[in-house]
């Protein structure tokens, strides 16, 4: 982190403090020691458990007045033992660098490299569980009046490689050449809050680069709350247009879209300490024995892999590949514990399925009839707080399979008891603050 000072040391030397401005220092260091035998991909005989051991450093430097917002943090982001201690590739990361400008209090423009966390992050997401998180390239103009409890984001991206004089192919796992959104947020009253998504992107023909593919994902969530105790939420999303498939190694090709997912959850107070909740999840998919015009599986964009469909994070990526394009639903049960100010609890009880009973790639019809259900997932994740700016956080899954589970992640063998279990320490001090 020696390089990191080096960058810190002249901003600080140079930097011209405006009235009624503010500059911190801030840290954050998580280091999380895991357990996997069945993380991600079913446990089986001829595997055994892996102990590793991640960890994320980062600096944060925050600039605010009046006018004017700039972050810039940088990050080492590393499994112990990926790097040799003086192997060149050990350099410094950047993970945020933007700067927004304020030309008046309910307006503001971001440009750089920046987080998106909207709604709970079903398409646009940080993904902070991972070791390195993920930030976009992006412009956003935002509008927010508190009075009228109103918020209005408008956010684009423009992406390449690197520089180019001609239009160029964008084949990153992104995918999108061109992405363009618009959100909508307001407090309706006390008891009920809504929001609305519009997602506009464009994808390439690989062979022709030219030739681009528009698909829209409209979506909108209501946040309400029956009595003190009572409430819950609800929410949709569908995708029209066309889109560049791919499917893997079976294949890739412009489909036309109708896909859609929709999400349910009640919950209950049953004191101050406990909270229960019910959700269904469900996520359209492709229906391979048919010969539909239309592409019927949803993607999901750019969301949060690990903060939905459960912990042990076997259904993440947006298109859900792991399923082969099948769609998922998820019902689950939820409690959540609060013990004291310092100590939580939450368990979690997952019920997975697929969505349309049939998978891509198996001969001599190109697919296979399953069943539906893919299996029973426990997750359980417990709090400390041992001070304000040090946690601990400890965690169990497992994964109770079916054989349609076993038989789309191809286990090696019986894998009735996958399980992955982590602790992991999370630091946030504060360096420096000044403030005019």
């Amino acid at each position: 982190m020696n390089r990191l000072y080096l960058l810190i040391l002249p901003t600080l030397l140079i930097w011209n403090f405006s009235a009624q401005s503010q500059f911190t220092i801030d840290g954050q260091f998580r280091s999380r020691a895991e357990l996997r035998d069945g993380y991600r991909e079913l446990a089986s005989d001829v595997n055994y458990p892996a102990p590793l051991v991640s960890q994320r450093s980062r600096v944060i430097l925050n600039f605010a007045d009046s006018s004017f917002d700039f972050r810039f943090s940088a990050q080492d982001a590393r499994v112990w033992g990926q790097n040799w201690n003086a192997m060149p590739s050990n350099s410094v990361h950047i993970h945020e660098a933007w700067a927004a400008f304020k030309p008046n209090a309910n307006l503001t423009l971001k440009l750089g490299r920046q987080e998106l966390r909207y709604d709970d992050q079903r398409i646009l997401a940080a993904r902070d569980y991972s070791i390195t998180g993920v930030t976009y390239d992006a412009a956003l103009l935002m509008y927010g009046n508190k009075e009228l409890g109103v918020n209005l984001h408008w956010g684009t991206m423009i992406n390449n490689l690197g520089e180019t004089n001609f239009l160029s192919l964008y084949n990153t796992p992104l995918s999108f050449k061109y992405m363009s959104f618009l959100w909508y947020d307001m407090k309706v009253s006390d008891n009920l809050k809504f929001n609305a998504l519009n997602l506009f992107d464009l994808t390439q023909n690989p062979g022709d680069v030219h030739t681009m593919y528009g698909r829209n994902t409209l979506g909108a969530n209501g946040i309400f709350n029956l009595t003190d105790n009572l409430g819950g939420r609800i929410g949709g999303y569908y995708q029209t247009g066309s889109s560049w498939v791919n499917n893997g190694t079976f294949g890739e090709t412009n489909r036309k879209i109708r896909a859609y997912s929709y999400n349910a959850t009640l919950w209950y107070s049953v004191s101050n300490n406990l909270k229960l909740s019910a959700t269904a999840d469900v996520y359209s998919g492709n229906d391979w024995s048919g010969n539909s015009d239309y592409y019927t599986a949803f993607n999901r964009i750019m969301c949060a892999g690990h903060a939905h469909m459960g912990f042990m994070d076997y259904f993440t990526s947006a298109d859900l590949r792991e399923v082969r394009w099948a769609g998922i639903n998820d019902f689950y049960l939820r409690a959540d514990y609060k013990v004291n100010s310092k100590l939580n609890f939450q368990t979690t009880l997952h019920y997975l399925k697929l969505d349309k009973p049939y998978l891509l790639g198996f001969d001599p019809i190109g697919y296979l009839e399953v069943d539906k259900p893919l299996g029973t997932e426990i997750d359980v994740i417990v709090n400390y707080k041992v001070a304000p700016s040090f946690t601990i956080q400890g965690a169990f899954m497992m994964m109770l399979p079916t054989e349609t589970l076993e038989r789309v992640k191809l286990s090696g063998g019986e894998s009735e008891f996958s399980h992955f279990s982590y602790i992991s320490l999370l630091f946030t001090p504060k360096f420096f603050m000044w403030e005019n």
